[in-house]
């Protein structure tokens, strides 16, 4: 049977599968996801063409003739600026499109992909297996911060979401957005959904809330650098930056919306919410959002069923918010009359993270709008983030480093959460260099 052939009837048993179990909304095809090619071999230890052989371009028999990587990796044809002006094209013109969508899917180093291992889990052997290959993924994670003394940014990541290194780079790690959500997940279905978007990026289409953000983040920035020189210093300067990690938390990672310098004054972090809320929504598309976030663990996801947003001038958030829009708001009015940060919204957890990571004592909020703007002053809260921090960490080494080794999430399997002690994790042991041990 030919590859043709092959590719057909797989994806005509996909696009079943999808249909009977998959939400409508979600944008999973057979094209987006990383797949592997049999060639010959016996029944019990059928052949596979692994993404690392497909790269040789070595010939690999008449079976293969089809490209079984994800469409997020066959751009490396051609150069950035033909694949950015293609994707802005077909955003314009299809903005829901999947093979869109997949373009701007996230990347697995192929060092993981490559490492993907079948373990029997309920034999002692295969847990320790496991525990060996996710220290050595920890172990890599550690390496990549050698030689570094404190917060640096990754090389190549600026343009952050354009940018192919900062996708490898992110999805190994812990990210401020989701920090809080991470920390609460509880039930095992939103466990799952939420391992599924993270790392293998099964994930719905972008909102319009979403669309509006990026589309005037840089509109923001500008403006809220207009605001520091106007009104404290003329020499203030915002610079766009990349991803940034820390080598005392390897396992985090955060990527700012800009820095704030001043010669002679510490840096600042810039964190942008563009705010839009929605104009009018009935009853019943009220209780259609509140059932779709509880059982969506972003819910940053949940505004397609809205109505209609609008911009909010965020100085009078107040007069334009309904009683429970305030409620949920992350903003508040303290009894100074000073609007502040609330600290137990999802967007302090965001900040503190992002702070501690880069080591910096303030950010600046800009509450951006197309009808207003506020700057907002959140300080590092060093008690409130340490017991965090290392919950995060934990969570991480147990539930997020043998997910991205198993894969269990991409078929709807609960996720192995293994609990190991540390086994030459240290950036500075030489133990995984060996390919034995690696193998092993």
């Amino acid at each position: 049977m030919g590859g043709e052939d092959i590719a057909s009837k797989r994806d005509s048993a996909h696009q079943i599968e999808v249909k009977l179990t998959k939400p409508f909304s979600a944008a999973v095809t057979t094209t987006g996801t990383h797949c592997y090619w049999r060639k010959s071999g016996n029944p019990k230890n059928p052949g596979l063409v692994r993404e690392k052989q497909y790269e040789t371009k070595k010939p690999l028999g008449p079976r293969i003739n089809f490209d079984p990587r994800p469409t997020a990796y066959k751009t490396d044809g051609i150069s950035d600026a033909q694949l950015r002006e293609f994707k802005e094209n077909l955003q314009q013109s299809t903005p829901t499109c999947l093979f869109l969508y997949h373009l701007d899917s996230g990347f697995i180093p192929s060092t993981v992909m490559d490492s993907e291992v079948i373990l029997d889990l309920d034999t002692d052997e295969g847990c320790m297996m496991l525990a060996d290959n996710c220290s050595k993924l920890l172990w890599m994670l550690a390496r990549k911060c050698l030689g570094k003394s404190g917060p640096f940014e990754v090389a190549n990541t600026r343009g952050q979401h354009t940018s192919k290194v900062w996708h490898a780079e992110r999805v190994l790690c812990v990210n401020p957005s989701s920090a809080k959500t991470f920390l609460q997940l509880k039930k095992e279905i939103t466990i799952i959904r939420w391992l599924r978007k993270k790392i293998w990026h099964y994930g719905n289409f972008e909102n319009e809330a979403m669309r509006t953000g990026k589309r005037l983040e840089s509109v923001a920035r500008k403006r809220c650098e207009t605001i520091l020189k106007e009104e404290q210093n003329p020499k203030y300067c915002i610079t766009e930056t990349g991803l940034w990690k820390n080598p005392k938390y390897p396992q985090l990672a955060c990527s700012p919306d800009g820095i704030i310098t001043l010669q002679g004054e510490k840096n600042k972090l810039l964190e942008i919410k563009v705010l839009t809320m929605l104009h009018k929504i009935s009853e019943s598309d009220q209780e259609i959002y509140n059932l779709e976030e509880e059982d969506n663990p972003d819910p940053d996801d949940s505004t397609d069923k809205r109505k209609k947003l609008k911009p909010i001038n965020p100085e009078k958030f107040e007069d334009e918010m309904t009683p429970k829009q305030k409620r949920s708001f992350y903003l508040k009015r303290n009894e100074e009359g000073c609007i502040k940060l609330k600290p137990t919204h999802a967007y302090n957890y965001q900040i503190q993270m992002s702070l501690d990571i880069l080591e910096l004592e303030e950010c600046i909020l800009c509450v951006y709008s197309e009808t207003g703007c506020i700057l907002v002053t959140v300080q590092y809260d060093q008690e409130f983030w340490e017991e965090k921090r290392y919950r995060l960490i934990q969570k991480h080494r147990e539930m997020i480093i043998p997910e991205v080794i198993l894969g269990r999430t991409k078929r709807w399997l609960p996720p192995c959460q293994l609990v190991y002690s540390c086994f030459h994790e240290d950036p500075h042991d030489d133990y995984f260099e060996d390919n034995n041990h690696a193998e092993d």
